[in-house]
């Protein structure tokens, strides 16, 4: 809907590359629940994150089977570091 009016008044979208948002939340907390296998996500558009996106994805790995992993590829060095602040153990999400 933002989008949409940005563009109806001739702006530029606001750029939302880099955050994650609550649709995306709710669409990763979902996708994880239903997985029958690793879940694997590509964060090279990524520009870096916050403490809370990285919960998001800690969030996401007790919705995942115990067998199941979430598989963190092209991860930026902001989320590899705050990963390692949370897991001192192999877990469920993997980079």
């Amino acid at each position: 809907m933002e989008l949409r009016a940005a563009a109806e008044r001739g702006e530029s979208p606001p750029d939302r590359r880099g955050r994650v948002e609550l649709d995306f939340e709710q669409l990763l907390l979902a996708l994880c629940s239903q997985a029958n296998g690793d879940v694997h996500l590509d964060l090279a558009e990524l520009d870096g994150v916050e403490l809370a996106e990285v919960v998001v994805l800690m969030r996401a790995c007790d919705n995942l089977a115990p067998e199941h992993r979430l598989v963190l590829h092209n991860a930026p060095e902001s989320v590899r570091r705050l990963v390692a602040l949370f897991e001192v153990t192999p877990g469920p999400l993997l980079i």
